[in-house]
């Protein structure tokens, strides 16, 4: 399969597929562990970063080599069909892409979500390839797919963490919910469920200095 328009990528290269992460994660756990895969980064108000300002960021793997995760909240506005030549049935083409983060963005990924509404559980697995994601489809789970994804090398993560760059939360229902307009909205919804303060954090302008 190859990529036909990469969204902020070098050129065209065959797509190629990762399979980093399968857990579930339960909402309410305990931030203090120094491993934080299956938690959320939501970026301070201060970030400035095109890339990750106002992003709500999964982490899918957090150890000594480092850190990855997808950026949940930025919808490319299109389609995986908009984006590659691959013989495969409707629903896997309708899959809608999201910008995953700035690292090998030639790469698209499929991934699996999901919220246990009993176990307040919120379940998320990458995909190995096409023909896992295809019957995902089938299957009738949220499938979606992402061009490239964020990266932190060994102690970069915790750094900014320490620094405000990010802060660190569980996992909450608002994140499987499929509506463009909500994922568009998820940064201040995802804030508005932590504490008071962090409500008052959603409602800092996008571009105070243009107040």
């Amino acid at each position: 399969m190859r990529i036909r328009r990469i969204l902020m990528g070098r050129g065209s290269h065959p797509a190629k597929f990762m399979s980093r992460a399968h857990f579930n994660s339960m909402a309410g756990g305990d931030d203090a562990n120094s491993c934080h895969a299956g938690k959320l980064l939501i970026a301070c108000p201060g970030l400035r970063d095109p890339n990750f300002q106002r992003s709500v960021v999964l982490l899918v793997d957090d150890n000594s080599q480092g850190a990855l995760g997808f950026v949940l909240n930025q919808p490319a506005d299109c389609k995986v069909s908009d984006l590659t030549i691959l013989d495969a049935g409707e629903e896997l083409l309708e899959v809608p892409v999201f910008r995953g983060g700035p690292v090998a963005t030639d790469r698209l990924v499929f991934a699996s979500m999901g919220w246990d509404s009993e176990k307040r559980c919120f379940s998320f697995s990458t995909l190995p390839s096409a023909g896992a994601a295809e019957s995902a489809c089938r299957r009738g789970l949220d499938v979606r797919a992402y061009a490239g994804h964020s990266g932190w090398d060994p102690d970069q993560l915790r750094d900014e963490i320490d620094g405000d760059t990010w802060i660190l939360s569980s996992p909450t229902p608002a994140l499987a919910d499929p509506d463009p307009e909500s994922i568009r909205q998820l940064w201040p919804r995802v804030l508005r469920d932590i504490s008071p303060y962090h409500h008052l954090l959603s409602l800092t302008p996008e571009h105070p200095e243009h107040n």
